[in-house]
């Protein structure tokens, strides 16, 4: 069956489900496949091709003619069918970091791995806060809104800096750094939402910036250094004094036509590829000075595929930059599309996978039988270095933000939570794979647990602590795993069925577990109890001590079926601060809320209630080492916006809110407003500080 044949056949599938939720235009250009540049670039693609089968992992590609041939056949043979545009602005996203300046009354943004920071729109140091400001639409520059948290609850708005150079793009995430210094980074992934991970034009001239700026001076900010990339930031993390940036970048040919409309453009196009350079097909970074190539043949690999159809131009780059000196980089490419990647204190994980994508609006539909490949990279001194690759059955999900959590590193072990079967049907199950690296660059299974779930169950969350895997699969209750796999040879297994789900799971010391998710209640009218409605969010603790018998301690529903919070989506919008003993403090949680409580007029389960409020709803969670008595204790509310009558949705939604914990006040930010108040006493909230 033609590609074209495939994409009608999914959009006759899927109409149902996109036409209520977006608005679209459908565009057919071109139902052809692509043709060969030359026969000698085809013959040289298909020879390497084949020694990549047969090694099953990714192989250096060393010689510029033959990395040239590949990226000629790439954009050759690469169409997109469709083109999908949409009338609302595409949501920006990336992620959240923690301070390590912060102390230990001072709440850190959340992140997967300790030590391992994640850009996020906000932070703190506990004495400043510093903050994206998201609405570009009065200005023509970036700006960062600088806060003085020292002066108590009513705090001190420094300034809003405008940042970077007027055709930067958008400012999507910082970095602290030491003695009011910050690392900037514009130009984040602004297709990660709607999982665009298939059209590999959406992905053309785009540039992102790193930035060093001193904010000694919050009014006259300084720029220390500054990387111009050509590409999109797929993704960030730091260690130390290094920031490892995953960078996406598709060639763009003036006069090229990624969807030929007729024999003669096709042609054109072929004659284009054949006079360009391999200088004209790969990113360049530009340190002040001059452009220089971002990766060359030498420190590029290509991953496994099944033929030369399956090629991509797609140039991924680990970039590894050391802050202290920026021009000091270091980077390996991948030649093909690259889904996440999982980031421990010594090694970075990319995961790729064998299939053509298919999006709708935010899921993506996959395959019934996938393998995905991952590719692990020491981060040593001078720089990434390849140590292996594996394959593993099923795939990783549709939530890009979720895709690293179902990674996890212990002993020298890489577990991998995988799913397999359909996304939409009673196949669907799931997976946890066990991977060590061996010799000849191989990551070697040394274990497999499938089957885990009910029938029909989707994967919903995934953590991993030390030796312990967590993971929530969904279809009307909540099937909480916990796999203790420090033995791959026998793998214990502890199962706990309770009503709802979990999206986010946080561990906690001395052997407890945190969820947040949704309540949920059957729905047994002609479904058979297989299906059930969400309704509030949901707090649990799980005592998960005896990794065979997980037990759940307690738990809280906020409100009626529509109301969400930040860590539904994000968890980057968790607020945590861990118990202190010591002062008799409990642990403390921090969740920005968006109620929805008002009176429902009929009685079905799916409708949902009107909203009522928003804010940062507080939490003290006690495991039972400090009181001697587990529960979770609502406390009072930062509330911020109230339903003033007859509104069923709020002005600003909560899903981007920030939120950050400073000894006994609290700061919160809801749109680009920072909101106080104590956290004994916070039902009145002050600010927006400045008011606005």
């Amino acid at each position: 069956m033609s590609l074209c044949i495939l994409w009608l056949n999914r959009l006759a599938r899927r109409a149902l489900t996109w036409l209520p939720l977006l608005a679209v235009s459908v565009v057919l250009n071109g139902c052809t496949s692509g043709t060969s540049v030359s026969d000698e670039d085809a013959r040289a693609v298909n020879d390497f091709i084949a020694s990549t089968k047969v090694a099953k992992n990714i192989q250096p590609i060393t010689d510029s003619d033959l990395l040239l041939s590949i990226l000629r056949e790439g954009m050759s043979r690469q169409s997109r069918v469709m083109q999908i545009e949409f009338q609302e602005a595409v949501m920006a996203t990336d992620s959240a970091t923690a301070n390590s300046t912060a102390s230990s009354s001072t709440s850190r943004t959340n992140v997967q791995v300790a030590g391992v920071d994640e850009a996020d729109r906000m932070k703190s140091d506990g004495q400043r806060l510093y903050a994206i400001r998201t609405d570009r639409s009065y200005q023509k520059q970036n700006q960062l809104r600088v806060f003085n948290l020292k002066s108590g609850p009513t705090s001190e708005h420094l300034a809003d800096v405008s940042v970077g150079q007027i055709d930067d793009p958008t400012l999507s995430g910082l970095y602290l750094l030491d003695n009011q210094r910050v690392v900037l980074l514009y130009g984040g992934n602004q297709f990660q939402y709607f999982e665009f991970w298939w059209d590999s034009w959406s992905w053309q001239q785009r540039t992102n910036v790193v930035e060093v700026v001193d904010l000694s001076d919050p009014t006259n900010p300084v720029t220390e250094a500054r990387l111009v990339i050509d590409g999109s930031q797929v993704t960030t993390r730091k260690i130390g004094n290094h920031l490892y940036l995953l960078n996406r970048y598709t060639p763009n040919i003036d006069q090229f036509e990624p969807h030929p409309y007729s024999d003669q453009k096709k042609a054109e196009n072929q004659q284009l590829l054949a006079s360009i350079d391999l200088a004209d097909l790969l990113p360049k970074i530009n340190t002040g000075d001059t452009d220089e190539p971002l990766v060359t043949a030498s420190s590029c690999y290509l991953p496994p595929i099944e033929d030369a159809d399956k090629l991509s131009a797609d140039v991924i780059a680990l970039v590894d930059i050391n802050l202290d000196q920026i021009s000091g980089w270091q980077s390996r490419c991948i030649v093909g599309a690259t889904e996440t990647m999982f980031v421990t204190a010594n090694a970075a994980y990319l995961a790729t996978s064998r299939y053509d994508y298919d999006a709708g609006t935010g899921d993506v539909v996959y395959d019934a039988n996938m393998v995905t490949d991952i590719h692990k990279f020491s981060l040593t001194e001078a720089g990434p270095e390849y140590r292996g690759s594996g394959q593993v059955i099923g795939q990783l999900g549709w939530d890009n933000k979720k895709k690293p959590f179902r990674f996890g590193e212990y002993n020298g072990m890489l577990a991998v939570i995988t799913s397999e079967g359909s996304t939409w049907d009673a196949s669907s199950s799931t997976r946890l794979t066990i991977l060590k690296e061996g010799v000849g660059n191989e990551l070697e299974q040394l274990a497999t647990l499938p089957g885990l779930g009910k029938p029909g169950e989707s994967l919903y969350a995934a953590r991993f602590l030390d030796r312990y895997a967590y993971l929530v699969t969904f279809k009307n209750t909540d099937p909480l795993y916990v796999i203790d796999i420090s033995d791959p040879n026998n793998l214990v297994v502890g199962e706990l069925d309770v009503p709802g789900y979990s999206e986010y799971l946080h561990p906690l010391s001395g052997g407890y577990l945190l969820g947040v998710g949704k309540d949920a209640v059957d729905a047994t009218d002609n479904r058979d109890g297989l299906f059930a409605w969400y309704q509030g969010v949901k707090i649990a603790l799980y005592d998960v001590r005896d990794a065979a018998n997980p037990v759940e301690l307690v738990n809280k529903v906020i409100g009626k079926r529509g109301t969400v919070s930040t860590a539904n989506v994000d968890h980057h919008g968790v607020v945590w601060l861990p118990a202190d003993a010591t002062k008799g403090r409990l642990a403390r949680l921090a969740l920005p809320v968006q109620l929805h409580n008002e009176p429902v007029t009929t009685s079905y389960d799916w409708d949902s209630a009107d909203w009522t409020q928003t804010g940062l709803k507080m939490f003290e969670i006690d495991d039972g080492s400090v009181s001697g008595k587990v529960a979770i204790a609502e406390k009072a509310e930062l509330v911020v916006e109230r339903n003033s009558g007859g509104q069923s949705y709020p002005v600003t939604g909560v899903y981007q809110d920030r939120g950050v914990i400073v000894g006994d006040l609290v700061y919160y930010l809801h749109g680009d407003q920072l909101w106080s108040g104590n956290w004994a006493s916070s039902n009145i909230a002050d600010g927006p500080i400045p008011a606005q």
